[in-house]
């Protein structure tokens, strides 16, 4: 049975810093009544990753149980993947990917450095050891870069992925990164696109919060936001263009409010709680690594794709969250036509369906279900 959602709105946390994506764009709100939980039943603690089959919706937790397959009809809902070192066990996964012609569920543990198998049981069917994904160094990468370097994802022609010499420490490092496809042990295979080409060029090494190229991946279609062109481009599989669609609006310069709202962050996850104990002068800080950061904000912070239909562009707005993770998404097809939708608060939309969205919804509580929008 499906439930309707009914929260209220949350203020801006900051607000000497909300700066928020263009507003040139007229965006419509989605009420919170629009929304529905289709498995009430079923709870999380943070939803990582969502892989949905004809048959059944494959759940990645960040907590374990990690993974969760819920049954479209009724058919029930099966939880494996407890923290350990067994063979059905899961450490640190990333990705939850389903194999269109089995129905089977890959998913990528980089605390293992395990590629594993799963059926319809929730039996595992087969386990690799990762070979690639040496650029994958911190755990906590997500929490202190609005880019996301853990995005796996399985199409005919094998594993779509983020490869990086180096490794990815913060967001600069994106431009040493390239899209690549792999094998399921992530081996890099063949380079698709290189993120250098579509950064904007500034003569010196990117700052933090620099623009980065965002991808995804879903059936044949892999399409790549391109800030250094400010549009959304659809892309076949030898990495041509087959469409592409400029993005109304532009970045907006970075200011010294937005660098203190991520600073403060940053200070809070070091120190904990009490950090205001420590006395740091933020505005100071924030005037002593100016030249740290990029001249401008990011403007798309994620990129959703369904298969043979629109994509969506989560625009920046750090008036909630330094990392720029807002409410506001366009949804854009390759012919070109964008629309701007407002989601409510404490909706994360984490992947994209035929008529809309499927994402996570919680409460302050820390409990999250899944949740859906559509048209």
């Amino acid at each position: 049975m499906k439930r309707r959602l009914l929260f209220v709105g949350a203020a801006c946390a900051v607000a000497s810093a909300c700066a928020s994506s263009d507003t040139s764009i007229e965006f419509r709100e989605v009420a919170a009544e629009a929304l529905t939980m289709p498995f009430p039943e079923v709870e999380f603690t943070a939803i990582r990753d969502i892989a949905v089959s004809p048959d059944a919706v494959w759940v990645l937790d960040t907590s374990p149980p990690f993974l969760t397959r819920i049954e479209h009809f009724g058919g029930g809902v099966l939880r494996g993947g407890d923290r350990g070192e067994g063979p059905e066990d899961l450490v640190f996964p990333i990705a939850v990917q389903v194999d269109p012609n089995h129905g089977t569920a890959h998913v990528w543990d980089l605390g293992s450095r395990q590629h594993k198998v799963f059926d319809a049981t929730m039996s595992l069917v087969r386990s690799d050891r990762l070979r690639g994904a040496s650029w994958a160094r911190r755990r906590d990468f997500t929490d202190v870069s609005y880019a996301d370097p853990y995005r796996v994802r399985l199409n005919a022609r094998g594993t779509v992925v983020i490869d990086a010499s180096g490794g990815l420490d913060v967001t600069a490092d994106f431009q040493r990164a390239s899209l690549v496809r792999a094998d399921s042990a992530l081996e890099t295979r063949q380079e698709v696109v290189a993120f250098s080409d579509h950064m904007r060029s500034t003569g010196e090494a990117p700052g933090e919060f620099a623009p980065v190229p965002l991808w995804d991946a879903c059936g044949s279609d892999l399409v790549l936001w391109r800030p250094a062109s400010h549009d959304l481009v659809w892309l076949d599989d030898d990495g041509s263009i087959a469409a592409e669609v400029p993005i109304p609006g532009r970045p907006s310069p970075i200011r010294e409010a937005d660098i203190v709202f991520y600073l403060e962050k940053m200070i809070r996850l070091e120190l904990g709680p009490n950090y205001v104990e420590a006395g740091i002068d933020l505005d100071v800080m924030a005037r002593d690594v100016r030249a740290q950061f990029s001249d401008e904000l990011p403007f798309v912070t994620s990129v959703l794709c369904e298969a043979g239909g629109p994509a969506w562009l989560r625009l920046f707005d750090n008036r909630a969250d330094p990392l720029g993770h807002g409410r506001r998404w366009l949804r854009v097809t390759s012919a070109g036509a964008v629309d701007a939708f407002e989601f409510p608060p404490l909706f994360e939309p984490l992947t994209a369906t035929p008529r809309g969205v499927l994402g996570s919804f919680g409460f302050s509580d820390g409990v999250r279900w899944l949740a859906a929008w559509t048209e």
